[in-house]
C-alpha cells in the first residue's frame, strides 16, 4: 500500500488546471505595471499540497535510512541519547510484563502442586479405607 501512496496522492490532484488558460491577476490592476501576482490557491489547498509532499518524502525509506546514518555520524552522542530515550519505555514495559508472567507461572505451578497433593491425599485416604 505504501508503495502506491505517491500514485494515490497524485491521482487526488485536480488535473484540469493544467489544461486551462491561466491569466494572472495583479494587485495594481494594470499589466504594464503588474506589481506582484495574487495567489488564488486557498490556504487549505496549500496545506494539503505541503502535507502530500512531506508524506511522499517520509515514505522514501532509503532517504530516511541515509538521514539516520548521517545523523549518527555527525552527532553520535545525540543519536545514542535519542535512541536510548526512545527505547527506555519499551524496556520498562518488557521488564514489567516479564515479571508479571513469571508471577503467573509461579502461581500456576503452586496450584498444580496443590491439586496434585490433594489427589495424592484422596488416593491415600481411599487406600486406607479399603484396608
Amino acid at each position: 500500500m505504501y508503495r502506491n501512496l505517491p500514485k494515490i496522492l497524485e491521482s487526488l490532484e485536480v488535473l484540469d488546471w493544467k489544461l486551462a488558460n491561466i491569466i494572472p491577476i495583479y494587485k495594481k490592476g494594470m499589466r504594464e505595471d503588474p506589481g506582484r501576482p495574487v495567489g488564488t490557491i486557498s490556504e487549505p489547498g496549500k496545506v494539503m499540497g505541503f502535507l502530500a509532499r512531506k508524506a511522499e518524502k517520509m515514505l522514501d525509506i532509503k532517504a530516511w535510512a541515509e538521514y539516520i546514518v548521517e545523523w549518527a555520524a555527525k552527532d553520535p552522542y545525540g543519536f545514542l541519547t535519542t535512541v536510548i530515550l526512545a527505547l527506555t519505555p519499551l524496556f520498562v514495559i518488557s521488564a514489567a510484563l516479564s515479571w508479571k508472567l513469571a508471577k503467573m507461572i509461579e502461581a500456576r505451578e503452586r496450584e498444580q502442586k496443590k491439586k496434585q497433593k490433594r489427589q495424592e491425599n484422596i488416593a491415600k485416604a481411599k487406600r486406607t479405607k479399603k484396608d
